[in-house]
């Protein structure tokens, strides 16, 4: 078992004809045979906040920067490396502003091997989430939400890894990188969370995630080819959707065949409850929402919920 970080700058170059730009690595690892598990311990809970006070006088707000997201954010699974089971861990730092890929992979004697990236940026990133393919349940992509600290806007790219062979020292990733969306929109500020959905629905084209608004507490589709928003259910229908006690999002299919995404939070911190979303058509819209109370939490109702598969991002 093996593995190694390698460290790149934040520095891009704008690709022709569209918003994008690519990142590649640079300088030496260092070995480490815990990539998997070194995400849990990047990003600290505290959430402080800082301010930017911008120079120029027409730009005279101050930018607070957003809470610390989670540190893992989702799971990717690039089609072309399938044979080797390739899986790269996607986590975010809020406040020191990265994007860090632990990427594990079968190596020649059958051990897994490990290699972690870390991508710098020029923002706070809050939330990342899988975009599925034709796969319907992985994806190669993913997009990256996050927060500017010049202008405050809120800004979310779609990533898309290239190879030249499996992630490792003198092999880095290529990401490309486009911006989908920026804006700064009231009721838009902010991505507080991200989840890929289940579009397992026939004649649906797989490529959306689910995602929440910080300051509205309202859930969004994100079309990650186009950056197109749909309001798919309001905190004005659902006000715990409000509760900043939320922390964690996941989705997958109950035994039922529904496909739904559970909204939870720390119960050893906070009194909150647990909300679980369903789409009972696999079409990535909300049909129905089930509010459980923190004593249904702490009594095991959740565990009664049958699950035939499920993600926790």
């Amino acid at each position: 078992m093996h593995g190694s970080l390698n460290t790149r700058s934040g520095h891009v170059v704008p690709a022709v004809g569209a918003k994008s730009h690519t990142a590649s690595s640079q300088g030496a690892g260092f070995r480490s045979t815990l990539a998997c598990l070194a995400l849990s311990l990047l990003v600290g809970t505290n959430d402080a906040q800082i301010t930017i006070r911008p120079g120029s006088a027409a730009e005279a707000r101050e930018i607070a920067r957003p809470p610390a997201a989670e540190p893992l954010q989702t799971l990717i699974h690039p089609a072309a490396f399938d044979a080797v089971k390739l899986c790269g861990q996607v986590g975010v730092d809020t406040l020191r502003r990265y994007v860090r890929i632990d990427w594990s992979y079968a190596g020649p004697d059958g051990a897994r091997a490990f290699f972690a990236e870390r991508i710098d940026l020029d923002y706070w990133p809050t939330a990342a989430a899988r975009v599925n393919d034709a796969r319907r349940h992985e994806g190669s992509s993913f997009v990256v939400a996050g927060k500017r600290p010049e202008s405050g806007k809120t800004v979310i790219e779609r990533w898309e890894p290239s190879f030249t062979a499996l992630p490792a020292d003198g092999a880095p990733t290529i990401f490309t990188r486009t911006v989908i969306y920026e804006a700064d929109t009231p009721g838009r500020r902010v991505v507080r969370m991200a989840t890929p959905l289940n579009e397992l629905a026939p004649d649906v084209t797989p490529g959306r995630v689910l995602l929440q608004f910080d300051d509205s507490g309202d859930l969004y589709t994100l079309n990650a080819a186009d950056g197109v928003l749909n309001l798919t259910y309001s905190a004005a229908s659902e006000p715990e959707l409000t509760q900043r006690a939320y922390s964690r999002i996941g989705g997958g299919m109950l035994r039922s065949g529904v496909s739904a995404y559970l909204y939870t939070c720390d119960y050893h911190a906070y009194s909150e409850g647990a909300l679980l979303f369903e789409d009972h058509d696999h079409d990535g819209w909300i049909d129905n929402v089930v509010t459980y109370s923190h004593a249904q939490v702490l009594d095991g109702t959740l565990d009664a919920l049958e699950w035939r598969s499920k993600y926790d991002s």
